[in-house]
């Protein structure tokens, strides 16, 4: 979840997937509806707190 521009935002991207191979690292878009009660941990970046509030299930947020 973040406010940053697309560039920017898709180096994280590439970034975190490149050092957490093993974890399922996407944008929040791209995530469906029906799969966002499974997120337990976000990684995000000067996030909306409504943007946050769909994921009803989540534990914990880790600003960059």
């Amino acid at each position: 979840v973040h406010t940053m521009d697309q560039a920017d935002a898709r180096i994280w991207l590439a970034a975190l997937r490149v050092a957490a191979p093993g974890v399922d690292v996407r944008f929040a878009g791209d995530i469906a509806a029906s799969d966002r009660a499974s997120v337990k941990v976000a990684i995000v970046a000067n996030p909306d707190p409504a943007d946050l509030a769909g994921f009803p299930n989540l534990l914990w947020g880790q600003s960059l």
